[in-house]
C-alpha cells in the first residue's frame, strides 16, 4: 500500500504545499496641518505580518507558520491605500482563501493640535503601528497603541510649553520617539524582512513635527516620512531602504510607511501614509504560473523559490 504525502512539494499528486508570505498594510496619514492648524504627529507605520525567519513586526517579533495553499485555489491578495486625511488609518493587506485568513492592520493615524474641532486636537490612531501624540496641556498626549504581533506603539506628545513636538509614528521595529529630547521626534524603524531575495525595511513611521528648537524629525527606516518645524518650515529627512520609492513628508509608495507630521506652513495636502505590499514566496517546482494584477518584473526567483510581489489587488492560484 502507497500513501500520498499530501504537503509534498511540487505539483505532480499534491494537493497542497506551503508559502512563505509577506503582508504589510498600509501607513496612517500624519494628520493635517496648514493655517489655522498648528503642529502635527506622524502617522504609524502599517502592520507587518510574515513566515520569513526573523519574525514579524512588534514586539512579539514571531515568524509565523507558513501558509498551506491548495493545488487550483484561487487566493485574493488585497493591498492597502495609505491614509490621506486627518484622523486615517492606512487601509488593511490581506490574502484570503481556502484555509487562509491573514489580515494585517493599517497604520494609526498621527494626531493633530491647534485647529478647528473637526482636526485640531485629534487625537492618535491606534493600528499595525499606531500614530503618534500631539502636544497636551498637563501631561502629553499618548500615541496610539499598536497590534503587538505587527507592530509598535506610537511617541508621545510634549505637555504644553514652548516647544510644542508631536511624537513619531511607531515602526514595525521600533516605537516612536517622544518629546523627552525635544530635538529627536524620530519615527519608530521599520522591520527588515529579506523574503525577495534581499533585505528591505519595511513600515517605517512618520517623524513628528517640531516647533522650537528647529530640529526636524526623521522618518524612520522602510518608508517613513520627514517631520517638519513650525518656526523655520525646514524638514528632516525621509526613511529610506525600502523596495520601491522613498518617502518625502508622505510615506513612500508600497513601503507601508507612516507619513510625516506637518505644520501650520504646510499646505501642500500630502500628510498621506504610503501605500502596503504583499509578497508570496513559492517553491519553483509548485508555481501555477498563474496570477492576476501583477506587473512584468514583480515576479522573480530566488534560489529555488519563485517570489511573486503584489503592489496592488491581485490574486494567485495555487
Amino acid at each position: 500500500m502507497f500513501l500520498i504525502n499530501t504537503k509534498a512539494v511540487g505539483r505532480a499528486g499534491a494537493a497542497t504545499y506551503e508559502s512563505h508570505f509577506l503582508v504589510v498594510a498600509a501607513g496612517g496619514a500624519g494628520s493635517q496641518a496648514g493655517p489655522p492648524n498648528h503642529m502635527t504627529a506622524g502617522g504609524g507605520g502599517g502592520g507587518l505580518r510574515t513566515s520569513w525567519p526573523g519574525g514579524s513586526g512588534g514586539p512579539d517579533n514571531t515568524s509565523e507558520s507558513q501558509l498551506l495553499l491548495q493545488v487550483g485555489a484561487v487566493y485574493t491578495v488585497t493591498v492597502g491605500a495609505g491614509g490621506t486625511d486627518a484622523g486615517d488609518n492606512g487601509d488593511n493587506s490581506s490574502i484570503v482563501g481556502t484555509g487562509v485568513s491573514l489580515i494585517s492592520l493599517g497604520g494609526g493615524s498621527g494626531a493633530g493640535q491647534g485647529g478647528p474641532p473637526a482636526i485640531g486636537n485629534l487625537a492618535a490612531g491606534n493600528g499595525g503601528s499606531g500614530g503618534g501624540g500631539s502636544y497636551d496641556v498637563s501631561t502629553g498626549q499618548a500615541g496610539g497603541t499598536g497590534n503587538p504581533a505587527q507592530g509598535f506603539a506610537g511617541g508621545v506628545g510634549a505637555v504644553n510649553g514652548s516647544r510644542y513636538p508631536c511624537g513619531g509614528g511607531g515602526g514595525a521595529g521600533a516605537i516612536g520617539n517622544d518629546f523627552a529630547t525635544y530635538a529627536n521626534i524620530n519615527g519608530g524603524a521599520g522591520k527588515a524582512v529579506s523574503i525577495t531575495g534581499t533585505s528591505y525595511y519595511w513600515s517605517g513611521g512618520g517623524a513628528g513635527s517640531n516647533h522650537s528648537p528647529s530640529v526636524p524629525g526623521n522618518g524612520g527606516l522602510g518608508g517613513g516620512g520627514k517631520g517638519m518645524t513650525y518656526t523655520t518650515n525646514a524638514s528632516g529627512s525621509a526613511g529610506g531602504s525600502a523596495i520601491t520609492s522613498d518617502a518625502d513628508l508622505a510615506g513612500g509608495t508600497n513601503t507601508g510607511g507612516g507619513s510625516g507630521g506637518s505644520t501650520w506652513y504646510d499646505t501642500s495636502g500630502n500628510c498621506n501614509g504610503g501605500s502596503g505590499t504583499v509578497v508570496i514566496r513559492v517553491p519553483t517546482a509548485s508555481y501555477s504560473g498563474t496570477t492576476s494584477g501583477v506587473p512584468g518584473g514583480q515576479i522573480t526567483t530566488d534560489g529555488s523559490d519563485t517570489v511573486i510581489r503584489f503592489t496592488g489587488t491581485g490574486s494567485y492560484t495555487g
